[in-house]
């Protein structure tokens, strides 16, 4: 359904559904970032159906006719062959694994499946010959007439030929009668004589079902392979014996035997040309943008190919021409318009020494700039409709694809800047070095995810702040190489004036705003002026004469400070008498902080000065210093939220995980559904988060945010990690923010380093330690045993396969596993689950986030690991009893310390390496094998679940 509904939308953005005769409100836009966001959804299901089905057959009909949802013929070509591995059978494919409908070992009185009911269906689907007719037209399509070949061979002998010929006149008002369409095309001379053919009376065939009634159980060996098909009974439905049709296989067939016998073409059946790569299809002159859906510069990586128009296409088949195209070679013909915008004629003038030319808002008029606010402002009267009660479209953020379209609104031309530069939004703005790094992602997701016709236009902010502090020098760099037009290897940009960029941008028409909606709304106040500072810190000529920053490092401890027992008269003559001067800026903000926790933001400090008006000064004051500490604490206590949180949260969700909002060791938030800004707002301010960490309010939102980007550009980092616990990968953070200190007196905490150091750290974090050693600074130490297990187990980061091999001790434990009090009983979780299923590793997962030591976490999958081996390697054992994870370490633990006479003994066992002579693998192993043959270790069941041994690492967290 969201291939069919991303193909539906690409092929529709911009069309009037009234054609000549509709009106500006008749017009279907798309949201260009919602559609890149249903893309990546789409990209990260493939090649699985859903959380709960490995693959379907309806998988077909979304890659390749008649939706053509995707164009990455790697993606479509795995998606192919593992339909064809787990589905195909001899009569059909199945239409999913399980898959009850039809077949004769259903219930025909119940509406629901019974718990354990689904396993009975597992090798007795029902068989679809309809499905073979489809592959042969995806043949068709794709000119290779092996594969047309050979699904009509396995075709024919499954269609039934009917006892008596049927009229074609008759079998025609018959497929209308059923369809009730009052439009139904005519039949016309050449329809009948194909019909009187001799194929006249081949109808398709609904289904075949295994027959129980012939062959007592088809049913396989526990351990036999699910692809193999062994000869069973099959039946065909009946309906057509009862003068019943199932017209959508028959039509499919009947589709299909046209484009065989050449009376039909592939551009009849497919008229605007989704079977082409977006390059290819035929570009209709539109007043609005349309979206090319892949890259147009993305080839499909053979040696040698010979690019023609199929023989079925008999329109363009004069054109015939031979391309070399390298193996695994992507090209890149995308240039990124940059357009820099000097918010004063000072600083376009000290630019200008260096080269770097740049242009003023007055400069490009009539043409005007807007915050993205504003856009969202106009875009919230899209389908706005009073008669049907349709509010418009909600207020979400522009993301940066449509923040690069030009806009022509009410007879004005319109550019909206990226949230990247929003002065208004959350503090991350002030950190110099984090907007420059934002710029550089930004070109990168650009670069990978534009998919609209025309050249995006990038719009650069530049602020006299930003010529301020350490980072001046990166400033200059970064437009050096927006000068010279190239960012990196794949990134292409080119520096021009806006008024030229325009020729070649992407234009999309506002058409719903119609003057007398422009006329209600006021525009003027909303376009980005020039700005003419008078403050003593603008006055400035050239670079030489900014000032300098100091770098601070200094945390706040809110809970002990000097202001907590004082009076509240004394507190307000501290903040009234005391400058806000940098030493003794978090002086004021502990100040500010008892009289907010005693009377609230609202509460005065003198006339017409509230605690919420001085915390907002404390807030530029330590932005100008960079003072993080105070920057976030005070940032906190005024509530202040990113404005892309939520299409943060959307995109990690997008594509398949799972996040957690919450400080490490408590209960946690779980967000496993797109929210709304609201929602996560009192997610983050509520008792979870803000009443047991100030800090951890702010902390959260920059980490989504760079989780977030991450995710776009690197989403390899988050290989074998469902769940991102946040709150946990803060403090994994921590952890190596501790390892990475040189000096053990260091004060330095996250709390006090810039949003971009934080940015760094996570990706030094989620990096693995062989990819660690490629980084710059390869002189870093190498973690410790017990530091990397830290690491993993905060991460949530498990192996590859890791939950099949749980699925697979599952089967040769009757008992079930047992792991911090949660049972997981072995049935009904192998009858009602697979183990290919999403909601088998998510449950695996939930109870793995019963765990509170990150490093216990971590040696508690080394042993699910080990026990997968023993039991691969050795196929006739298996627990006759419950499994009990924390049995078994407790237990290896025990034999360590025996052998060491350590007196920490968890915490050494920890450090141990993971290897079999004098690490914890060896310990592990004899604790399993003992536990496999001595009957009498097995007590597990006169073990009290609430009472375990390590009831402090199992709490809940």
């Amino acid at each position: 359904s969201i291939g069919m509904a991303k193909a539906a939308l690409e092929a529709m953005n911009g069309f009037n559904l009234y054609g000549d005769q509709g009106a500006n409100w008749s017009v279907v836009y798309v949201d260009v970032d919602a559609h890149n966001r249903n893309r990546t959804t789409l990209d990260t299901l493939l090649p699985r159906e859903s959380a709960s089905k490995n693959t379907d057959a309806a998988l077909l009909l979304t890659i390749s006719w008649p939706t053509f949802a995707i164009h990455d013929s790697t993606l479509v070509q795995t998606t192919t062959r593992k339909c064809i591995r787990k589905l195909r059978g001899t009569h059909g494919f199945k239409r999913f694994l399980r898959d009850g409908q039809y077949t004769d070992l259903e219930s025909k009185d119940q509406r629901f499946y019974e718990t354990t009911e689904m396993k009975k269906f597992d090798k007795n689907e029902c068989q679809w010959p309809m499905f073979f007719a489809l592959m042969a037209i995806d043949g068709i399509f794709k000119n290779n007439q092996a594969q047309v070949d050979e699904y009509l061979t396995a075709l024919n002998p499954l269609l039934r030929r009917t006892t008596e010929a049927l009229d074609t006149t008759s079998l025609f008002t018959a497929i209308n009668s059923e369809t009730n369409s009052p439009r139904s095309r005519p039949i016309t001379k050449g329809q009948q004589d194909s019909c009187s053919s001799q194929d006249s009376s081949e109808m398709m065939a609904h289904y075949y079902y295994v027959d129980h009634s012939k062959q007592q159980s088809s049913t396989q060996s526990e351990g036999s392979d699910r692809g193999s098909n062994p000869p069973i009974s099959m039946a065909g439905s009946s309906e057509i014996l009862h003068g019943n049709f199932f017209l959508f296989g028959q039509s499919v067939w009947i589709i299909c035997q046209l484009l065989v016998d050449k009376v039909l073409t592939i551009t009849d059946l497919d008229p605007i040309r989704r079977y082409l790569s977006p390059s290819e299809r035929p570009k209709p002159n539109s007043r609005y943008s349309s979206i090319q859906d892949s890259l147009r510069y993305q080839y499909t990586p053979n040696i040698s190919k010979l690019i023609t128009s199929p023989p079925f296409d008999s329109v363009d088949v004069k054109k015939k021409t031979r391309v070399i195209i390298p193996s695994n070679v992507t090209f890149s013909d995308l240039v990124i318009q940059v357009v820099p915008i000097s918010e004063s004629v000072r600083l376009q003038q000290v630019l200008a020494t260096y080269g770097i030319q740049t242009q003023t808002p007055k400069q490009v008029e009539p043409l005007l700039i807007w915050p993205p606010a504003e856009l969202v402002k106009a875009y919230a009267n899209l389908g706005a409709n009073k008669k049907f009660g349709f509010s418009g479209r909600p207020n979400r953020p522009i993301g940066v694809l449509g923040t690069c379209k030009v806009y022509r609104i009410c007879s004005k031309t319109v550019l909206c800047y990226p949230l990247t530069f929003e002065t208004n939004d959350f503090y991350v703005s002030s950190d110099m070095a984090l907007l420059l790094d934002n710029i550089r992602s930004d070109f990168e997701f650009i670069t990978k995810c534009w998919r609209l016709k025309g050249r995006p236009i990038y719009l650069i902010m530049l602020r006299e702040r930003h010529l301020r502090g350490p980072q001046k020098a990166d400033f200059l760099e970064l437009l050096t190489q927006i000068r010279n037009g190239k960012i990196s290897s794949s990134i292409f940009v080119r520096l021009e004036r806006l008024q030229t960029a325009i020729s070649s941008a992407c234009v999309e028409h506002l058409d719903f705003l119609n003057n007398s909606m422009c006329t209600t709304l006021d525009w003027l106040p909303a376009v980005v002026h020039e700005h003419k500072s008078t403050s003593e810190v603008g006055h400035y000529k050239s670079l030489t004469d900014v000032s300098k920053i100091p770098i601070i490092v200094e945390d706040i401890d809110y809970n002990n400070h000097e202001f907590k027992n004082q009076r509240d008269d004394e507190l307000r003559e501290f903040i009234n008498n005391t400058d806000t001067a940098l030493g003794s800026l978090t002086k004021h903000a502990l100040a500010t902080y008892e009289l907010y926790r005693r009377g609230g933001l609202d509460w005065m400090i003198r006339d017409n000065y509230r605690v919420r008006n001085h915390l907002e000064h404390l807030l530029k004051e330590a932005a100008t210093w960079q003072h993080w500490a105070v920057i976030r604490f005070v940032s906190s206590l005024l509530h202040k939220v990113v404005d892309s949180l939520a299409p943060s949260v959307t995109l990690l969700l997008v594509r398949g995980k799972t996040v957690t909002l919450g400080v490490f060791g408590y209960e946690e938030s779980i967000i496993d559904n797109p929210m709304r800004p609201n929602e996560i707002f009192k997610i983050i301010y509520g008792e979870n988060v803000f009443n047991r960490s100030i800090f951890h309010a702010v902390l959260l939102q920059e980490l989504l945010i760079d989780v977030s980007v991450f995710m776009s550009t690197f989403p390899q980092l988050f290989n074998g990690i469902l769940k991102l616990r946040l709150g946990w990968i803060l403090q994994a953070m921590k952890l190596s923010l501790e390892h990475l200190k040189n000096d053990a007196d260091d004060v330095v905490t996250l709390n006090t380093v810039s949003p971009n150091e934080i940015k760094q750290l996570l990706y030094f974090v989620l990096t693995t330690e062989s990819q660690q050693q490629t980084l710059p600074g390869g002189e870093i130490d190498q973690r410790s045993s017990f530091q990397q297990r830290q690491m993993d187990g905060a991460l949530c980061r498990v192996p590859s396969d890791f939950f099949e091999h749980i699925w697979s001790i599952l089967e040769r434990t009757p008992g079930g596993i047992k792991l911090c009090g949660v049972f997981l009983p072995q049935q009904p979780t192998l009858s009602d689950m697979t183990d290919y299923e999403l909601n088998f590793s998510l449950k695996i997962e939930e109870m793995l986030s019963k765990i509170s030591d990150p490093a216990y976490r971590c040696l508690v999958v080394e042993m699910f690991e080990l026990i997968n081996v023993l039991l691969k390697r050795n196929a006739e054992l298996r627990f006759s009893q419950t499994l009990d994870a924390d049995y078994l370490i407790q237990e290896a633990v025990k034999l360590f310390q025996q052998q060491t006479n350590s007196t920490d003994p968890y915490k050494d066992f920890y450090n141990l390496p993971i290897q079999l002579v004098g690490g914890s693998t060896g310990y592990m192993v004899r604790v399993i094998i003992n536990y496999l043959f001595n009957v009498n270790l097995q007590k597990v069941d006169n073990i009290d679940l609430n009472s375990g041994s390590n009831t402090d690492i199992c709490k809940i967290s």
